[in-house]
């Protein structure tokens, strides 16, 4: 389980349950592979967090919205590290985030060129 630290300096805890799994793929529309793969849009990462720190937001006596609010952008990295590396943990095979191709990663942009180009018509005119 991986740890981050919020802008109260409350520690959390990140559970990839079975449970918790079920509720991310049923609650945001998210599939196995694409949370495994990480190819999950940035709203539906945020609303990972507080899916798997539920029981400790419960715990703590705090909404949803506090604990996000209680995330602020210098924090935001490390929970995002966290989930990843919770993620990799327990699905290995897993490629996505930061420093590996993955949407976080600071590397190399696509740029116009390496995208697939469309292809000319081979339809001739009658």
């Amino acid at each position: 389980m991986r740890k981050f630290t919020d802008a109260e300096g409350r520690e959390w805890v990140l559970r990839l349950s079975v449970a918790n799994l079920i509720k991310v793929t049923e609650e945001l529309g998210v599939s196995l592979q694409d949370l495994v793969g990480m190819k999950i849009q940035l709203s539906q990462l945020l609303k990972c967090l507080p899916i798997l720190c539920a029981k400790q937001i419960k715990e703590c006596g705090i909404s949803e919205e506090d604990f996000l609010e209680s995330i602020e952008l210098p924090h935001l990295r490390q929970a995002f590290e966290s989930l990843m590396d919770e993620v990799k943990e327990s699905f290995p095979e897993a490629k996505g985030g930061l420093g590996d191709g993955g949407p976080f990663d600071p590397g190399e942009s696509k740029t116009s060129s390496s995208l697939p180009q469309p292809q000319e018509s081979t339809l001739s005119e009658a």
